[in-house]
């Protein structure tokens, strides 16, 4: 019993000096392994501002060798050099399109007035003259130069000669042989220009004439409606 009150007596020594060390804060390094002790090249004296300098610009890291290499240096030391992103080139913009003073002009199908000549002959239609024509617009520059030809539709112009401007059922047979002809082997899509054409049809007896102008749309409806002789003159004269 004697013995147990000893250490007892001994451990509460102990514990008392410990204590007493802590709280005058004069417990050493050997004591307290986790102390911290001062970084290499630091003496105790440095103060923490001397101590915690930022680094500048052009302060190198203790120890470490200047990373600052040039171009060639990076080469021989094997590091590599990014590469300069490529020069992109801007895209030309569109050409401005060229202003034009249109004006109304005809030009002359002399290869198509050939081809009718040759039909008409072939059909055994006596006429005395005949051509095709292309209506459109010349493109004209600001200062009235030609540019170029915008064809719209094709005419034809043909006169044929008969005995007498008074017998209307001839003279609509004969129209209605002249526009199945042309509708047949010189269709509007066939020929330049986007729409159909006129035909200005003349027939002539004794010096006197008589006119047509017939729309090639127009034609094509009456011929469909299986109208001949003075009854198809009188759906073309309108």
């Amino acid at each position: 019993m004697q013995l147990k009150c000893a250490a007892l007596v001994a451990l509460l020594a102990f514990y008392a000096a410990v204590l007493s060390a802590c709280g005058q804060g004069t417990v050493s390094a050997a004591d307290n392994p986790t102390a911290t002790h001062p970084a290499p090249g630091w003496s105790s004296s440095d103060s923490t501002a001397e101590r915690f300098q930022p680094l500048s610009a052009e302060s190198e890291i203790p120890g470490e060798e200047s990373s600052d290499l040039s171009g060639e240096n990076r080469e021989a030391a094997g590091t590599p050099i990014p590469t300069p992103l490529a020069t992109v080139t801007p895209r030309p913009t569109a050409t401005a399109v060229q202003e034009c003073n249109w004006m109304w002009a005809y030009q002359e199908l002399s290869d198509v007035t050939i081809q009718v000549s040759s039909a008409l002959d072939a059909a055994g239609i006596a006429y005395s003259n005949v051509s095709a024509q292309t209506l459109g617009e010349n493109c004209l520059t600001l200062d009235g130069q030609p540019q170029y030809f915008a064809p719209m539709e094709t005419d034809y112009e043909i006169t044929i000669p008969v005995r007498s401007l008074s017998d209307r059922e001839t003279l609509g047979n004969q129209a209605a042989a002249v526009l199945f002809l042309l509708n047949t082997n010189f269709p509007p899509d066939s020929t330049p220009g986007p729409i159909a054409g006129k035909v200005k049809l003349t027939f002539t007896a004794r010096g006197a004439t008589l006119r047509l102008v017939i729309e090639q749309e127009l034609a094509e409806e009456v011929l469909e409606s299986n109208l001949r002789g003075s009854a198809l003159l009188a759906a073309l004269d309108q």
